[in-house]
């Protein structure tokens, strides 16, 4: 799905700002799908002059006027026919942390070591996030975002379960890898890692 069209699945619920949507993107939509926030404003100019929104300005004291968009028939039968014709679904993990561990074999242990420090941190926190979200989900009777979710929280737990149960064999093996033959420039490396 392109930006256009996921902005027109989250106005498929209702009327909604800019900034509505663009807290979407980033708070519920980014851990499933590769977007990017800067597109909401662009695609919502261009669903506007494709006649698939509307919007009308509320003036604000003491702020800027703010566009509340809402979509057209024309728009929800585009996105129906998205939705239910030409969406191409793909699954992928998008994450740097698992890019760069398949190339763990050429860093230092230490370096692997605080890798997964922190995206376990940052995986707990993140459930943390999945869970306040489930709940809010369930109040607004989302239960399409409530089912991704939960299925979200289910994949997080059990990676987070496998990292912890696995990354002793990992550290392991480097250990024992950069004991018997150490890249060049260990004893540099390592120095710049523990600092």
């Amino acid at each position: 799905m392109n930006a256009k069209e996921m902005v027109l699945a989250v106005l498929m619920r209702g009327p909604a700002t800019g900034y509505d949507i663009k807290k979407e993107f980033e708070f519920v939509l980014s851990p499933f799908l590769d977007v990017s926030a800067s597109g909401v404003y662009p695609a919502l100019n261009d669903l506007a002059k494709e006649g698939l929104v509307t919007f009308k300005k509320v003036e604000q004291e003491g702020r800027p006027n703010k566009k509340i968009y809402e979509v057209t028939q024309a728009g929800k039968e585009k996105f129906l026919d998205v939705a239910c014709n030409s969406v191409e679904l793909r699954h992928s993990f998008h994450s740097e942390v698992f890019f760069i561990l398949t190339v763990a074999q050429h860093m230092p242990p230490e370096r692997v070591d605080q890798i997964l420090d922190q995206w376990i941190k940052f995986s707990v926190d993140r459930l943390d996030t999945v869970e306040s979200m489930i709940e809010e989900a369930e109040e607004q009777n989302r239960e399409g975002l409530r089912f991704v979710l939960g299925m979200s929280r289910a994949s997080m737990d059990a990676i987070m379960d496998y990292a912890k149960k696995e990354r002793g064999k990992l550290s392991a093996a480097l250990t024992h890898r950069w004991e018997e033959a150490p890249p060049p420039n260990v004893a540099r490396e390592r120095e710049r890692v523990s600092v």
